[in-house]
C-alpha cells in the first residue's frame, strides 16, 4: 500500500516529486479488486492507529474491477493492486513513492520491509476519491478514459485494413489487440502487435498507420503547455 506526493508536499520537500497515475485493467480474474483511497470519515489518527495493529484494510475503499475499467489515481491517493490483475499503468515521471502498509508480510529474513509512515501520512488525502471508474468497453473510434493536467488516455479502435495519417505530436500507444504497421518519412516500417508499447516522437513527417487486423489501443498524450 503506497502513496505519492501531491504538489504541495513536493514543493515543501526538495527531492520529492508529484506523481499521479492511471490504471487500465488489461485482465481481471473474477472478484479482483483494487484499493483506492480511504473510506469517508477516516481520520489520520484512526489510520495511524490501524497501522500499529495491522488492521488497515477495513479503512480502505476496496473496488471490484473488470477487464476494460480505467481508474485515475490522483497524487495523494493511497492505493494498491489486489491479486489476479494485469494492468497498464500511465504515470507522471516520478519515482517518489512512500510505502505505508505491507499487509503484515515479512522478508525472507523474517523482517518487515522498510516503510515510510510519517511521509505517507503527510501525503494521504483522507476521504474517498472523487473520481470513478471509466469503462473501456469496445466502441468504434476513440473514447476518453482519463484526463488530467499531466496526461490524457484514450481508447482507440481501428478495424482491419484501415490506413490513416498520424499527427505530428508526441504520443504513446499501448496495443491491446490486433496488428498493424507504422510508416514515416526517413524511417523503416515499424510493425506492432498486442502487448507492444510504441513511442511516436513529435515532428514525424508523413507518418501513417495501417492495420492488418481489428486493432484496439490506448493512446497516451501529454498536454502541450504554451
Amino acid at each position: 500500500m503506497q502513496v505519492h506526493p501531491d504538489e504541495a508536499y513536493a514543493q515543501a520537500h526538495p527531492g520529492a516529486a508529484l506523481k499521479s497515475e492511471a490504471w487500465y485493467i488489461l485482465h481481471a480474474d473474477p472478484g479482483a479488486k483494487i484499493y483506492k483511497g480511504v473510506k469517508a470519515g477516516v481520520t489520520k489518527e484512526q489510520f495511524r492507529a490501524a497501522l500499529k495493529t495491522g488492521q488497515v484494510e477495513p479503512l480502505l475503499n476496496a473496488i471490484k474491477v473488470r477487464t476494460g475499467d480505467c481508474h485515475y489515481l490522483q497524487s495523494g491517493t493511497v492505493h494498491a493492486l489486489g491479486a489476479g490483475l494485469l494492468v497498464a499503468e500511465v504515470q507522471t515521471p516520478s519515482d517518489t513513492t512512500f510505502r505505508v502498509f505491507d499487509w503484515n508480510r515479512l522478508t525472507a529474513e523474517g523482517k518487515p520491509r522498510t516503510l515510510h509512515i510519517e511521509e505517507a501520512l503527510a501525503c494521504i488525502h483522507f476521504g474517498p476519491s472523487a473520481d470513478k471508474a471509466l469503462s473501456g468497453s469496445p466502441t468504434l473510434g476513440a473514447s476518453r478514459l482519463a484526463e488530467c493536467e499531466h496526461f490524457t488516455i484514450d481508447r482507440v479502435e481501428m478495424p482491419h485494413n484501415v490506413q490513416r495519417p498520424l499527427g505530428a505530436e508526441m504520443a504513446v500507444w499501448i496495443i491491446l489487440q490486433g496488428q498493424g504497421v507504422i510508416t514515416a518519412e526517413g524511417c523503416l516500417p515499424t510493425a506492432f502487435a498486442r502487448g507492444d508499447t510504441l513511442l511516436m516522437p513529435p515532428g514525424m513527417m508523413g507518418a501513417q498507420v495501417k492495420t492488418i487486423a481489428n486493432t484496439a489501443l490506448l493512446e497516451v498524450k501529454v498536454p502541450v503547455k504554451g
